[in-house]
């Protein structure tokens, strides 16, 4: 059961290096667009498209890995109220929709990248071909739709709250600190 964790960690460290690259390449070119318009008065022309680009890019790269470590946001609250028994099952469940979700968008998605590839469409300022932006989707989604099922199919250490009986907020242990009345 290690190794695939561990295996899986190395896989869904790849996309989140890209995403982290893509996001301190963007910070650079702000700060350098910033510097240019405000410095020099001379902008670069691209730069807001590129910009708007690599956000897309850093989210659908990381999704993937936030995927695999089950991280993402969770509206869980009916689920934790349930059984434990019956919330496994809602879990994988939920898995379940989440991958055929995934593989549906890969597939609508990877013929509209074809045909912006194949019409050569390029984006307005920067030149670019249409296609590099738009393939982050269909290859975010196919890395979500990996990740779920592996989590699926292989045993997993990653316990879920929902999963395991506990909630992630223990009404008992909230305590309220005392107050100064003094001042």
């Amino acid at each position: 059961m290690q190794s695939y964790e561990s295996l899986g960690e190395r896989l869904a460290s790849v996309p989140r290096a890209l995403a982290a690259s893509i996001l301190l390449a963007s910070v650079i070119l702000n700060v350098v667009n910033v510097a240019g318009r405000s410095i020099f008065n001379a902008p670069i022309e691209w730069a807001d498209e590129i910009l708007l680009f690599s956000m897309v890019a850093i989210v659908f790269f990381a999704a993937g890995s936030v995927s695999w470590r089950e991280k993402q946001i969770r509206m869980d609250i009916i689920i934790q109220r349930l059984p434990v028994g019956i919330r496994r099952i809602a879990e994988t469940l939920n898995k379940i929709t989440a991958a055929a979700v995934a593989i549906f968008i890969v597939w609508i998605s990877v013929p509209v990248v074809h045909q912006l590839q194949m019409y050569g469409q390029l984006s307005d300022a920067a030149k670019i071909p249409m296609f590099i932006p738009q393939a982050a989707i269909p290859i975010g989604m196919a890395l979500i739709a990996v990740a779920t099922v592996a989590r699926i199919i292989l045993p997993s250490n990653v316990k879920h709250p929902a999963l395991t009986g506990e909630t992630p907020l223990d009404p008992g242990s909230i305590t309220t600190p005392p107050t100064d009345r003094n001042g």
